[in-house]
C-alpha cells in the first residue's frame, strides 16, 4: 500500500510539473507573439480596429436571424446581404461548389493549430532562429479569432448544415448526388461530419484561450486590449459559438429556450462590459458597448419572434413581416443605447474619483509623514505611508456606519476606477491613484482582479520593484489556485523583470524575449563547447602523465588522436557559437570575458584574449560610472601591445610563443617548402586546365556550332529541300492550270497561276540567300563551275543549252514565272505543238521536260554537298573535342604526378595531430604533467563558476524579495544570470590545433 501511495504521489507531481510546462510554453507562446506587436494607437489605427469589429458584428447578425428562430427569409436576405464575409463566400460559391468553404476552414483550422503546436516546440526547445510560425500565428489569429470567427464555424459545420438550414445543394448531395438530401451521418457524409466536428471543436477551444489571454498585461502599453479585456472578449465568443451551435438542438428544447439563452448571455456579456470596461481606449469600448447593445437587442427580438411564433399569434403574414422589420429598424436606436450607457457608466466612475480626490487630499493635508513631498509627489522614488486607515475584524464588526464609508461597492468598480484614472494620462495623477488602489484592497482584500492590477501598477506604473516583488510573492503562494488569466499576468510581470534585470549581462538597452531567448540558448552551446574542448585537451595530457612511453601501442596512440580531433571539433564549435553571440552583443562584458577565456586557454593567443579582456574591463568601468574607462583601456591596450616587444616584463607564455618562433622554420622546413610548391604547381595546372577548356569549347560553339552548322549548313539544308520541291508543286500548279481552263474555271486558273509567280519569287530569293552564305570551297565551285544540262524551246525545236548552278537557277525561276503568264484562252487548247503555242505555253512544255530530267537531280546534288560539308563540320568538332581533352588530360597526369610524388613523403610529417602526438610523447613525463594540472585548474575554475551561478539561481528562486530588495537599492549590481550551463560529462576525445604544450609551464 505504501508503494502504490509513493507511486501515485510520484505521478501526482510528474502530472503537476507537466501542466505546468505546458501553461509555460502556452504563456510563453502568447507573450512572445504580443510582445512582438507594434501598436500605434492612432486615427488610422482605430478605423481598422472599427471597421474589424463592424465585420464580426454583421457576421454575428446574421446567425441571430436564423430561419428556426422565426425570422422570415425576406428579413434573412436583408441582413445576410449586410454582411460582407457572406457576400464574398456567395460570390465564391457560384464558381466553386459551397462544400469548398468547408475545405478552406478545415485547412486553415488545421494549419492554425500545427503552427500552433510547431511553435510551442520551438519555444520549448528555444531555436530562436526559426520564429516565423509565431509571425504566421499571429496573423491567422487576426483573421481568423478576431475578424471571421462566426463564419468559420458556420463553415466547418458546413456537413451538418442540412439540419437547420433550406440552402441547396446540401453537403450530402454534392459528395452523394444519388443518395438522400440531407444525411450528415450516413456513409459517405459521416465521414467527413466526424473530423468536422473534431475540428470545430479544437477551434472553437483555440478560439476562447486566443480571446482569453491575447491582451496586454503592461497597463501603459499602447495595444487596445487590457488586462480585463480578455475575461469580457471570452464571454462574447461564447455568445456567438451559443448562436451558431445550439440552433442545432432547437428541435429538442425549442426555439424560444434557445433564443431565451442566447439573450441572457449576451445580458451577461453586456453587463460584464459596463462593470469592466474592458478596453484601454475609451473610445473602443464606447463602440463595443454599442456593438453588444445590438446583440442584446437581436437576442430579444429574435426570442420575442419565436415566442410569439409559437402562440400561434402569426395570422398575417404581412403583419410578422411588419414587425420584424420594426425590430431591425431599432437596430441604430440599440446601438446608441448601448454607446449612451457605457459613456454614462464612465461617467459615473469619473464623479466617484472626483468625490475620492477630495477626501484624499483632505486626509493628505491633515497627514503628517516625514518628508512628505518625497513619498507623495515622487511615489516612484519611495514607498509613501499609507493614507488609507487599517481595518480589522474587530473594528469592522462595530462599525456601524462600515457600509456607508465603503468607496466602492464591488472590487470590480475599484478596479475599473484605477484603470479609468490611469488612462486620464496624466502624471500628477499618480499618488491619487495609488489611494485608489490601496482603497480598493483595502475595502476588498480578497479579490485577486485588485491584486494582479495592484501588481503590474507597482512593476509599469509606479516602477517600485521592492512592492512589486512583495505583490508578486503573495500573489504566488497561491498561484495555481488563481484563473489562468492571472497566472499569465504574473509569468508576464516575471519575464519582464528577467528581461530588465538582463539588460546589462546582455549590453543591450531594452531586451526582448527574442533577445533573452536566443542570449540563452547561445552562450550555453558555447559554454558547452568551451567547457568540452578544455575536457578533451585535459584528458589527452592525462594519457601523457602516466604509463610507460616504450609500452603505448596503437590503440594508445588512435585514443589520443580522437582527443585532438574531438578537441578540434569542440573549438570550432565554441569559436562560431561566440562570435555569432558577439554581432549582436558586443557590449556584453560577461560575453566578452567567457570569449577571452576562451580565446586564452583553448586557442592560445594570448595578445587577443588580453586585447578582449580590456574591452570587458572598459564596459564594466562604464557601468559603474568610472570616469578613468577610457584611460584604463587605453593603458591595457597599451601594456598588450608593449607585450610583444623584449622586455623583463614579459609573461611566460609570450617568452614561449618567441622561442618556438625563433626555430619553428627549421622544424620540417623542406617538408614545408615542397607543399608550397606542389600548391603553386596544382593552382598553375588547375589556371591552365580551366583556360584550356573555357577557350576550347568557346571557340567551338562560337565559330562551328553556332554560324557554321547551324545557320550555314542545317538551315540551308532545310531550304535546299524546299527548292526541290517546289520543282514538283510547279509541275502540279501547270496540270491544275491546264484543268482549271478546260473546266472554266476562272478562280482556280488565277489562283495557280499566282501560285506560280510567288514560287518564282521564293525560289528567286532563296537561290540569292544560298550563293551569299556559301559555307566551303567546295559549295562555291559547285555554283560557279557546276555545268548544267537542260533543253530549251526554241522557235519549233528543243535547243540543249549549258550554263554554270548559279545562273540555271536564276533561268529555272525565270521560266517558272513565264508559265504562269500563259492566258486562260490558251490553256483551254490541248496543242502542245512548239510552232503552234505561245513563249508562254512553250514554257509550260519547258518545265515539264527538265523538272525530272534536269532539275531535280541537280538538286539532290546540292542537297548532298551540303550534308557534306557538314560531316566535314562535325569531324572537325569531334577533333577539336578530342584535342582539349587530350590537353587536359596531360595537365591532370602531370598534376597528379606533382602531387603524387610530393604529397606521401611530407603529408605523414606534416600531420598536425601526428606532430601534436609525437612532440608530446617526447616531452618528459614532468612536463606532460605539469600540462595537465594547468587543464586540470582551468576545468576547475569553470565549474567553480558553474556552481556558483546555479547557487546564485536557487538563492534567487527560494528568496525573490530578497533578490528584488538587492535589485531596487543597486541597479548596477550583476543581474542574476538564467539559462547556463550545466557541466558537462566527461568526454573521450580532443582536439588543439595550436600545439599542445603552449599553454603549459
Amino acid at each position: 500500500v505504501k508503494g502504490g501511495g509513493r507511486d501515485s504521489g510520484r505521478a501526482s507531481r510528474m502530472l503537476a510539473r507537466r501542466i505546468e510546462a505546458i501553461k509555460d510554453t502556452l504563456f510563453g507562446i502568447f507573450f512572445v507573439m504580443t510582445e512582438g506587436t507594434v501598436w500605434d494607437n492612432n486615427a488610422a489605427m482605430r478605423r481598422k480596429f472599427f471597421v474589424i469589429m463592424a465585420i464580426d458584428y454583421l457576421q454575428v447578425q446574421r446567425i441571430l436571424t436564423a430561419n428556426r428562430y422565426g425570422w422570415t427569409e425576406a428579413t434573412i436576405n436583408v441582413v445576410k446581404n449586410t454582411d460582407v464575409v457572406y457576400l464574398c463566400t456567395s460570390l465564391t460559391s457560384q464558381i466553386i461548389p459551397r462544400y469548398s468553404l468547408f475545405i478552406v476552414a478545415s485547412a486553415l483550422v488545421l494549419g492554425t493549430l500545427a503552427d500552433t503546436f510547431y511553435a510551442a516546440h520551438l519555444f520549448k526547445t528555444g531555436s530562436i532562429d526559426k520564429m516565423w510560425p509565431l509571425k504566421v500565428l499571429r496573423l491567422l489569429v487576426a483573421g481568423m479569432v478576431t475578424t471571421a470567427f462566426s463564419s468559420i464555424i458556420k463553415w466547418l459545420l458546413i456537413p451538418t448544415d442540412c439540419l437547420v438550414s433550406t440552402e441547396k445543394p446540401t453537403f450530402s448531395e454534392e459528395i452523394d448526388p444519388g443518395g438522400p438530401a440531407c444525411d450528415p451521418f450516413g456513409l459517405p457524409s459521416v465521414l467527413a461530419t466526424v473530423p468536422m466536428l473534431l475540428v470545430a471543436i479544437s477551434y472553437i477551444l483555440f478560439a476562447l484561450v486566443t480571446s482569453y489571454l491575447s491582451f496586454e498585461c503592461n497597463p501603459l502599453s499602447r495595444q487596445p486590449r487590457a488586462s480585463s479585456t480578455g475575461r469580457v472578449e471570452v464571454l462574447f465568443a461564447l455568445v456567438k459559438v451559443s448562436g451558431t451551435v445550439l440552433i442545432y438542438f432547437a428541435d429538442y428544447i425549442t426555439p424560444v429556450a434557445v433564443t431565451a439563452i442566447i439573450f441572457l448571455g449576451s445580458v451577461h456579456v453586456f453587463r460584464a462590459h459596463l462593470s469592466r470596461l474592458p478596453w484601454h481606449d475609451q473610445k473602443i469600448n464606447l463602440l463595443r458597448g454599442g456593438v453588444l447593445g445590438c446583440v442584446m437587442h437581436l437576442s430579444a427580438s429574435s426570442c420575442v419572434v419565436t415566442i410569439l411564433a409559437a402562440a400561434g399569434v402569426w395570422q398575417d403574414g404581412g403583419t410578422q413581416q411588419g414587425v420584424q422589420w420594426a425590430l431591425i429598424g431599432l437596430l441604430p436606436v440599440a446601438f446608441m443605447v448601448g454607446v449612451w450607457l457605457v459613456q454614462r457608466r464612465r461617467d459615473a466612475i469619473v464623479d466617484k474619483i472626483s468625490r475620492l480626490r477630495g477626501d484624499w487630499e483632505a486626509q493628505r493635508a491633515a497627514h503628517q509623514t516625514i518628508d512628505s513631498g518625497d513619498n507623495h509627489e515622487s511615489p516612484g522614488v519611495g514607498v509613501p505611508v499609507s493614507l488609507v486607515p487599517k481595518k480589522t475584524m474587530y473594528t469592522s464588526f462595530f462599525d456601524p456606519t462600515l457600509d456607508s464609508k465603503r468607496a466602492f461597492k464591488s472590487s470590480i468598480e475599484a478596479h475599473t476606477a484605477a484603470r479609468v484614472l490611469l488612462n486620464e494620462r496624466s502624471e500628477s495623477n499618480l499618488p491619487f491613484l495609488r489611494y485608489v488602489l490601496q482603497r480598493g484592497i483595502e475595502e476588498h482584500p480578497d479579490c485577486h482582479d485588485l491584486k494582479i492590477l495592484q501588481l503590474t501598477f507597482e512593476r509599469f506604473v509606479f516602477n517600485n520593484s521592492l512592492n512589486a516583488a512583495e505583490a508578486e510573492k503573495n500573489l504566488r503562494r497561491r498561484l495555481n489556485a488563481l484563473p489562468i488569466d492571472y497566472q499569465y499576468v504574473c509569468y508576464v510581470v516575471d519575464r519582464k523583470a528577467t528581461q530588465a534585470s538582463a539588460q546589462e549581462t546582455i549590453g543591450l538597452g531594452n531586451v526582448t524575449s527574442m533577445h533573452l531567448m536566443e542570449w540563452g540558448a547561445g552562450i550555453e552551446r558555447a559554454k558547452k563547447a568551451h567547457l568540452a574542448a578544455i575536457h578533451h585537451i585535459r584528458d589527452f595530457w592525462r594519457q601523457l602523465r602516466k604509463g610507460s612511453r616504450t609500452r603505448m601501442d596503437k590503440s594508445d596512440v588512435s585514443d589520443m588522436l580522437k582527443k585532438l580531433a574531438e578537441f578540434e571539433r569542440c573549438s570550432d564549435e565554441a569559436k562560431r557559437e561566440y562570435e555569432t553571440l558577439l554581432l549582436n552583443y558586443s557590449s556584453s562584458a560577461e560575453l566578452l570575458q567567457a570569449y577571452a577565456g576562451f580565446v586564452d586557454n583553448v586557442l592560445n593567443d594570448s595578445r587577443t584574449a588580453d586585447k578582449v579582456r580590456a574591452q570587458a574591463m572598459a564596459l564594466d568601468d562604464k557601468d559603474e560610472g568610472s570616469d578613468q574607462d577610457a584611460d584604463m583601456q587605453l593603458i591595457l591596450e597599451q601594456a598588450c601591445a608593449q607585450s610583444a616587444g623584449t622586455s623583463t616584463n614579459d609573461n611566460q607564455r609570450v617568452r614561449t610563443f618567441k622561442w618556438l618562433d625563433s626555430f619553428s622554420p627549421t622544424i620540417l622546413g623542406s617538408e614545408q617548402s615542397r607543399v608550397i610548391s606542389l600548391e603553386r604547381k596544382v593552382r598553375a595546372f588547375v589556371f591552365l586546365l580551366v583556360v584550356v577548356s573555357t577557350v576550347g569549347f568557346v571557340l567551338i560553339d562560337l565559330g562551328l556550332l553556332t554560324e557554321e552548322a547551324m545557320f550555314k549548313n542545317i538551315e540551308l539544308i532545310d531550304k535546299t529541300g524546299v527548292n526541290r520541291g517546289y520543282g514538283i508543286i510547279a509541275s502540279y500548279e501547270l496540270r491544275d492550270l491546264f484543268l482549271a481552263a478546260r473546266k472554266d474555271d476562272r478562280a482556280k486558273f488565277d489562283y495557280a497561276s499566282d501560285y506560280l509567280h510567288t514560287i518564282s519569287k521564293k525560289l528567286t530569293a532563296q537561290h540569292i540567300i544560298n550563293y551569299e552564305a556559301l559555307g566551303s570551297a567546295d559549295l562555291a565551285d559547285f555554283y560557279n563551275n557546276r555545268i548544267c544540262h537542260f533543253v530549251v524551246p526554241i522557235a519549233d525545236t528543243w535547243v540543249n543549252r549549258t550554263m554554270n548552278y548559279w545562273e540555271y537557277g536564276n533561268e529555272y525561276s525565270r521560266h517558272f514565272a513565264r508559265a504562269g503568264s500563259a492566258t486562260f484562252e490558251e490553256m483551254k487548247s490541248l496543242d502542245m505543238r512548239l510552232v503552234n503555242i505561245s513563249a508562254e505555253k512553250a514554257n509550260i512544255h519547258f518545265v515539264f521536260e527538265n523538272t525530272h530530267h534536269n532539275y531535280i537531280p541537280t538538286m539532290e546534288e546540292l542537297l548532298s554537298k551540303y550534308e557534306d560539308n557538314v560531316a566535314s563540320l562535325g569531324n572537325l568538332a569531334s577533333q577539336s573535342v578530342q584535342v582539349i581533352v587530350a590537353i587536359n588530360s596531360l595537365l591532370v597526369i602531370l598534376m597528379s604526378f606533382f602531387v603524387i610524388r610530393t604529397l606521401p613523403a611530407s603529408l605523414k610529417a606534416l600531420q598536425s595531430r601526428a606532430l601534436g602526438c609525437s612532440f608530446a610523447l617526447s616531452l618528459p613525463r614532468n612536463v606532460c604533467l605539469r600540462i595537465f594540472k594547468h587543464y586540470e585548474d582551468i576545468v576547475l575554475q569553470m565549474r567553480i563558476i558553474e556552481d556558483e551561478e546555479m547557487a546564485a539561481q536557487m538563492i534567487q528562486d527560494d528568496n525573490l524579495h530578497d533578490n528584488n530588495m538587492h535589485e531596487g537599492s543597486a541597479p548596477g549590481s550583476p543581474p542574476e544570470r538564467r539559462g547556463g550551463s550545466s557541466s558537462p560529462p566527461e568526454m573521450e576525445g580532443g582536439s588543439g590545433r595550436a600545439s599542445p604544450g603552449m599553454s603549459g609551464g
